[in-house]
């Protein structure tokens, strides 16, 4: 908003960074609107980790087999009153489903099935881990990532409706005024080709949005899979989150009562 970035597309040289054909939904994943933040990850947000060893493959498929009596009492999730990958999901619920029903479904989960509100990512994937609770919802990725690194009985369950893809911290951005401007081109266009995003997925353990680099060491939770609906995390929906959260704090507070 302060104007300090500069559009990044002037700055993309080699064509097989320019070509949208090298991209993920074929288009140049940039997140905003003045095309200041080029985005160069697609990480899968898993909505729900289960503990393994309590929980079945399958038994959870759709955002409402979570108001299924079984899971009463015995699920906990990171909250969505806060930035993270539960406001995330929250968000995107309520732009697929609408707003009073994506409100309704949430309520639900207070009310109904009297789901625990945490927002310490590390106690939320430690409860479900050791079994206190079978079902994680909406946890952050950092915390999922360093369980399963530890060998933890935890898998993911994905919702058919739709998964949420994440950029996650894949975002790369340019000052207006940069200091050595042609160094910043070398390094943008070698960084965004598939050799650096082969190496960025070999380091920071994420998806490329490139198409031609594959996701070799990333768990397979974290990958978009082949015929899945995927919604993106965008300007416009950060946007709306803000809006939509006032809602969110409402029901959540109540349940704190």
């Amino acid at each position: 908003e302060q104007g300090l970035l500069a559009p990044i597309s002037p700055m993309l040289i080699l064509p097989e960074v320019t070509s949208p054909k090298s991209w993920l939904d074929q288009r140049l994943p940039l997140f905003d609107k003045d095309g200041t933040i080029f985005c160069y990850f697609s990480q899968v947000i898993p909505p729900v980790i289960y503990n393994s060893s309590m929980v079945k493959e399958g038994q959870i498929t759709s955002y409402l087999d979570l108001l299924k009596p079984e899971w009463k009492g015995k699920m906990v999730m990171f909250d969505p009153t806060i930035n993270g990958s539960a406001s995330f999901w929250s968000a995107g619920l309520t732009q697929e489903l609408g707003v009073e029903k994506a409100n309704e479904f949430l309520s639900a989960l207070v009310k109904q099935q009297e789901v625990m509100v945490t927002r310490d990512m590390g106690q939320q994937m430690e409860w479900v881990t050791r079994g206190k609770y079978q079902l994680a919802l909406f946890p952050q990725t950092p915390a999922v990532t360093q369980y399963l690194q530890a060998g933890a009985p935890i898998s993911a369950a994905a919702f058919r409706e739709m998964t949420l893809v994440s950029y996650s911290n894949g975002g790369l951005a340019v000052p207006k005024y940069p200091p050595h401007h042609n160094a910043i081109a070398v390094f943008i266009n070698w960084y965004l080709s598939k050799e650096g995003q082969a190496l960025a997925v070999k380091y920071m353990g994420a998806p490329s949005m490139r198409i031609d680099v594959p996701p070799e060491g990333v768990n397979p939770m974290f990958v978009i899979k082949p015929r899945q609906k995927f919604l993106f995390q965008t300007e416009e929906l950060n946007q709306n989150t803000g809006k939509w959260m006032d809602a969110w704090k409402k029901i959540f507070n109540q349940s704190r009562g």
